[in-house]
């Protein structure tokens, strides 16, 4: 973040250090910051890939749906190498909507362009949890994780499947230093760490991951009202008050971002 502070104070237009700095300020928890940066640039760069996949992740944490979606679609018309990562994109909004067949859908479309893009098999795995198709999803997860022992996300999606499979002792395991290293500069990531303790009925560690996640960013509403992992917390004051919080936010977004299209 230095480095771009230091390019921003010689020309505070320039784009490739506003864009790279949002993430990095979301991670600070200077989330009005980092969307105020992100309003300024798509103004004037709005068909710009880099800046649509920026969208695609703020829509993404926001619980924008919509927005995020049509910011995949052209981002897929002005940059058609992209065409798998729009796949992915799409998934990931999916499964946000718990529909996991049509993010199947997508992620078969993205793995027959790529087939050995590691998101894309990762989320493949994913997928097929939120199916409901545990065993096949912690076998292919398993393998992920086997062949690529520095990949976190399928660790982290192994974790979820092996809870449900009842394999705490495996799941426990797999939160390790790396993959809450990793729930610490990630937002979405605190969110999926914070889903795993709940469902091992942690709540406190629980509680303390999503907070984290919310301070990072991630405030998708929608999904921590529907998400499945969160089932046991559901009648904690902490979690209640937490949700309440963050559907006034998300009110506010998406009548900001409606707005902002009329």
């Amino acid at each position: 973040e230095l480095h771009f502070d230091r390019a921003l104070k010689l020309d505070g237009e320039l784009f490739e250090p506003t864009l790279f700095r949002i993430p990095l300020l979301l991670r600070a928890g200077r989330k009005e910051t980092a969307r105020a940066q992100w309003r300024l640039l798509s103004r004037e760069y709005s068909g710009d890939p880099r800046l649509l996949s920026m969208s695609v992740m703020l829509g993404r944490y926001d619980g924008l749906y919509e927005t995020a979606v049509r910011a995949t679609h052209l981002r897929d018309r002005v940059y058609p190498l992209a065409a798998a990562e729009g796949h992915l994109d799409r998934a990931r909004l999916l499964l946000c909507q718990n529909n996991p067949r049509e993010a199947l859908g997508e992620l078969t479309k993205g793995l027959a362009i790529e087939p050995g893009h590691p998101d894309l098999r990762a989320f493949h795995g994913h997928a097929l949890y939120a199916k409901g198709d545990i065993q096949q999803a912690a076998e292919i997860l398993a393998l992920l994780a086997k062949d690529d022992g520095e990949a976190v996300l399928p660790r982290i999606f192994l974790a979820m499947a092996a809870v449900r499979l009842g394999n705490h002792r495996q799941a426990f395991s797999l939160l390790d230093r790396r993959m809450q290293g990793f729930g610490r500069v990630s937002g979405e990531a605190a969110y999926w760490i914070g889903g795993i303790y709940a469902s091992l009925l942690e709540k406190p560690e629980a509680l303390a991951w999503l907070h984290r996640a919310v301070a990072m960013g991630y405030e998708n509403h929608p999904w921590f009202a529907m998400d499945f992992n969160l089932l046991s917390l559901r009648e904690e004051p902490g979690f209640v008050s937490l949700l309440a919080e963050l559907r006034q936010k998300w009110t506010m977004l998406r009548d900001q971002r409606l707005d902002e299209s009329l």
